[in-house]
């Protein structure tokens, strides 16, 4: 968790990955959840991207060396946040909390479908495994 200067609402920094790898949208999933789940935070303002002088930050030493795919920095401005109309409002203790609430939220959420998938998987591979015996019985 990162303070940022320059920018508004809540975002995060993730790591870069090509667009023909599964990597790619499981990367966004958790900020595009984060943005429907609180007007603080902006899938918009997040980046996907390593910058060549951002290489020894925490976030991409450790998607590199140790192989974390879900590697981010999540930023939030000193200048508080705006809404879909553009009214801006300031941070706030409570608001910190709940963005904490959301983001765990989110969190859960993205665990929740990815067991879904694994289950999905799981079935489609025994699927596939019964077919190969039957054909083989055949």
């Amino acid at each position: 968790m990162h303070g940022h200067s320059r920018k508004k609402n809540v975002f995060i920094y993730g790591p870069q990955y090509p667009l023909s790898s599964e990597k790619y949208c499981r990367t966004r999933i958790l900020a595009k959840l984060l943005s429907e789940e609180t007007e603080m935070f902006r899938y918009h303002s997040s980046m996907f991207k390593y910058e060549e002088l951002k290489r020894k930050t925490a976030r991409i030493v450790l998607s590199r060396e140790c192989n974390i795919t879900n590697c981010y920095t999540l930023e939030a401005s000193f200048h508080g946040h705006f809404d879909q109309d553009r009214i801006n409002y300031e941070f706030t203790e409570t608001s910190y909390q709940e963005m904490g609430k959301h983001l765990v939220t989110s969190i859960f959420e993205y665990m929740s479908l990815l067991e879904e998938e694994n289950k999905f998987k799981r079935a489609r591979e025994a699927e596939k495994k019964r077919k190969r015996i039957e054909k083989a019985a055949a």
